[in-house]
């Protein structure tokens, strides 16, 4: 499976994750790590939730957060006035009633311990931290708690299935830079919208096509990956007729500048560019435009003739290679399997065979068929996945008439 966590970027954020940053280093630097404003843990600068502490690495902190230190001691995810280390003393056991209250909003009990204890027993922080990371993200922190604690987390059961889905699905788009709801590449023809508020502020990060964000809309007002409310679509103009307005829509904090993260994610959107190299190499262009490495780039220094768009505009082109037509699920699926199996482990997860479907039967933005073979996926998911691992072997997926290909030809003959 080639996820957000364990995919093609998991090694970095393994290594990153271990390490902190220097308190007088940058808060970016050119080898593509940044230091959380909010935990100082050290990770790639794509994330958009911290892997310790689950806030925005590039935010500030919100104010009388626990996470936060007080500016007499050093950065800690725990709130405490020194880094933790194996010796250190784990915060105490949540309360029974601060599990429940979590447990109570559908939540597994571990994950309900195991985020208690990442946020310092803060319910409320806890709560969120729950919601806004991904399976993976989860799966690993609980994996390394319940080793370190004899598995006091106890139990093997999966992460809530909603904020975890989401999250999976947010990150298989991203590795393809593709609209999350109809799995076709943001960058095509078609404009892409943004969900914001009542004064036309973004909401969230989220790029999708302008008609599936207006087919959203119309089934309700919470962003499919992240649930931020919104009150409009707000289509992105095209920068060459109006560059000003492009920008501010760009610019989802509103402060005049962008960061890396920013840049990527609407360079993925709406231009034909080498996404892959440029993520890689776009922390050591980064200082020709930005000398102080703060972080962040000036409108002017972003869109002026010798500006950075410029030059990714005319070095990272990307040359139309051929895309390999996807097989036909009905009449090849070995090839089906391996079309999509991109890391070539084996597995697929569910978010991977959803994707690969919806191309399948060209789905494209038709948000019902969408909708519903998402349901009918979820629903027969876990039949085939014994172990309960979000993930299907090539074994369980091409058995001969019992297998998941064979469920799904006979479940989605009527689409």
């Amino acid at each position: 499976m080639a996820s957000w966590f364990g995919g093609r970027r998991g090694g970095q954020r393994q290594q990153a994750g271990n390490a902190r940053v220097n308190p007088h280093s940058h808060h970016f630097n050119n080898q593509g790590t940044i230091e959380c404003l909010s935990c100082g843990t050290v990770q790639p600068y794509t994330l958009h939730r911290c892997m310790e502490c689950g806030e925005d690495p590039w935010a500030e902190p919100a104010a009388g957060w626990a996470g936060v230190p007080q500016p007499s001691a050093p950065p800690s995810p725990y709130g405490a006035a020194s880094e933790p280390s194996t010796q250190s003393s784990a915060p105490p056991p949540p309360a029974t009633s601060e599990v429940g209250a979590i447990v109570a909003m559908g939540i597994e009990e571990s994950w309900a311990r195991l985020a208690l204890s990442r946020c310092n027993n803060n319910t409320e922080r806890a709560i969120a931290f729950c919601f806004e990371n991904d399976m993976a993200t989860l799966v690993a922190a609980a994996g390394s708690a319940a080793a370190a604690a004899g598995g006091a987390f106890g139990g093997d059961e999966p992460a809530s299935p909603g904020s975890a889905d989401r999250n999976a699905y947010d990150a298989l788009a991203s590795d393809h830079a593709e609209c999350a709801i109809c799995f076709e590449p943001l960058c095509n023809p078609e404009p892409v919208a943004v969900f914001c508020d009542g004064q036309s502020k973004r909401v969230c990060h989220h790029f999708f096509h302008l008609e599936c964000a207006r087919q959203t809309a119309q089934l309700g007002t919470d962003c499919p990956l992240c649930r931020a409310q919104f009150a409009n679509v707000l289509q992105v103009p095209d920068v060459q007729d109006d560059a000003q307005a492009w920008f501010r829509v760009c610019d989802k904090d509103g402060d005049g500048s962008l960061n890396p993260r920013e840049v990527l994610e609407i360079i993925k959107a709406q231009f034909p560019v080498d996404y892959e190299k440029l993520e890689k190499d776009l922390p050591k262009l980064w200082q020709r435009w930005d000398p102080n490495m703060d972080g962040q780039i000036q409108r002017d220094e972003f869109l002026a003739p010798d500006g950075l768009l410029s030059f990714i505009r005319t070095h990272f082109l990307k040359h139309d290679d051929p895309v390999a037509p996807v097989p036909d699920i009905r009449t090849d699926k070995h090839g089906w399997f391996h079309h999509f199996d991109e890391d070539g482990s084996g597995e697929l997860s569910v978010q991977e065979v959803t994707r690969g479907l919806i191309k399948s039967y060209h789905l494209k933005q038709d948000i019902s068929s969408v909708n519903r073979l998402r349901e009918i996926v979820a629903n027969i998911w876990c039949i085939f996945d014994a172990d309960r691992s979000g993930e299907i072997s090539r074994d369980e997926f091409l058995m001969p008439n019992e297998g998941l290909a064979d469920s799904i030809v006979a479940s989605f003959s009527h689409i």
